[in-house]
């Protein structure tokens, strides 16, 4: 039996639409098998895009490197601003995503927000779903901001001046303006691939293989009946921030024959297959499912949907979903 890669694609998409919320992270992640001088394990989960909230309007964050603020304004003292997006890393500490290493940790210096080569700031965040997150300092969520001039310094704006129209600079403790707003600071997500917790594969929609398990078996991701093959190994891994399926020995997963999904040897991070998301309980490649071909009794060799060579020769097809669980 064969069938097209689009009608699988509409099945998968369907089908996870329907599925509801059920993220979960606790931080625990695994370096057993990982050389940490080829690949750097793990980094971050979410990418939030950070903005200012006063009068329920959404005004875009900005840095210039040093500070975080708020405001229409395209350079200060020179400095081009570029808008804020922030990742939370297995240590719990705030970073700004993009080009510059060294200052990337979001802290506290004299009171203003600014950014940090050191870890273990005070600045954390409060999750609502994966979709949002708020800024904490010290457990509180407001902040204080002041107008500042093109130079950063500080200054008062009359009451008949609209604030929104000028540049603010984000403070944690008492700003230096005598009428400074109080705004929050929330985050919406704009993408992110990562589970690093250790975990499990199952497979959640299809009855049939309701008491199957996903092993690695013949260097391949495949689906066993436990009644005929319980001497196998259950994968457990996780899912990285490059999206890239990884065992806990460091072996990543690959396209073989055919959209087969193999294992390359340990270590080898610049073969593994990048595309691997994880959202809803539910794990994708390129947003898609999966499709599982029956290879001998009882075994059946999984593939990608959004592969196109997936369906060729797959003897016995059927649609599945996989659901990555936390080990117990």
């Amino acid at each position: 039996m064969k069938f097209s890669t689009s009608a699988l694609a509409l099945v998968a998409s369907l089908a996870l639409a329907e599925q509801g919320e059920q993220y979960t992270d606790n931080g625990r992640y695994s370096l057993a098998g990982i050389d940490q001088s080829l690949y750097q394990w793990p980094q971050s989960d979410y990418v939030y895009h950070m903005a200012a909230q006063r009068d329920n309007r959404n005004i875009a964050m900005r840095t210039d490197g040093r500070n975080l603020y708020f405001g229409d304004a395209r350079d200060i003292n020179g400095s081009p601003l570029r808008e804020v997006n922030v990742f939370i890393d297995i240590a719990g500490d705030l970073n700004i995503a993009g080009p510059d290493a060294s200052a990337r940790y979001v802290g506290v210096d004299n009171g203003r927000l600014a950014l940090s080569t050191r870890r273990n700031n005070n600045i954390n965040i409060q999750r609502f779903g994966d979709n949002r997150v708020s800024w904490r300092y010290n457990d509180q969520q407001q902040f204080q901001a002041c107008p500042v001039d093109q130079y950063g310094n500080a200054y008062d704006i009359s009451d008949n001046q609209r604030s929104s129209d000028h540049l603010h600079q984000v403070y944690a403790g008492r700003a230096p303006c005598s009428k400074p707003v109080t705004v929050s600071l929330n985050g919406a997500r704009q993408n992110g691939l990562a589970r690093y917790q250790d975990s499990q594969l199952r497979i959640a929609n299809n009855q049939q293989f309701r008491d199957s398990r996903i092993v690695q078996n013949d260097g391949r991701l495949m689906l066993v009946d436990n009644r005929s093959h319980g001497n196998l190994n259950q994968f457990q891994g996780q899912l990285s921030y490059r999206g890239q399926l990884v065992d806990n020995q460091g072996r990543f997963i690959q396209l073989g024959n055919q959209a087969s999904m193999r294992f390359t040897d340990r270590n080898q991070v610049r073969n593994g297959l990048t595309g691997f998301s994880y959202r809803d309980n539910r794990l994708t490649y390129q947003n898609q499912g999966f499709i599982a071909c029956q290879v001998q009794n009882g075994m059946w060799e999984l593939r990608p949907t959004a592969v196109e060579a997936a369906a060729a020769s797959c003897v016995n097809p059927q649609y599945v979903e996989i659901s990555m669980e936390p080990l117990n």
